[in-house]
């Protein structure tokens, strides 16, 4: 986990973000989501989680995908707690997806 600095231009940063919705996403999945209370909530700060080691399945081909996903946000009231994102992410490792 990294905390840094808020991005100056955040309309150019959020740009270059691809947009995730969980509501859409399997809830047994999303379940494994854990979170906490941020302590610093009028803060604003950039939280950058990078997973090097996503592993997937290729639909097409069922060989193995292997990509690094990097989740950035700026914590409102609740942070995301990292090993229970890892356990999130590790539940893509037999699902048939494109990266």
């Amino acid at each position: 986990m990294i905390f840094g600095k808020f991005p100056e231009n955040l309309t150019a940063f959020t740009k270059t973000m691809k947009k995730f919705n969980p509501v859409k996403s399997d809830p047994k999945k999303t379940a494994l989501l854990e979170v906490f209370d941020n302590s610093f909530p009028k803060r604003s700060y950039l939280i950058v989680h990078k997973a090097n080691e996503f592993t997937s399945v290729c639909p097409k081909t069922g060989q193995p995908d292997f990509g690094v996903i990097t989740i950035s946000y700026v914590a409102a009231k609740k942070c995301v707690e990292l090993k229970s994102l890892k356990f999130y992410l590790q539940s893509f490792r037999n699902e048939g997806i494109f990266l």
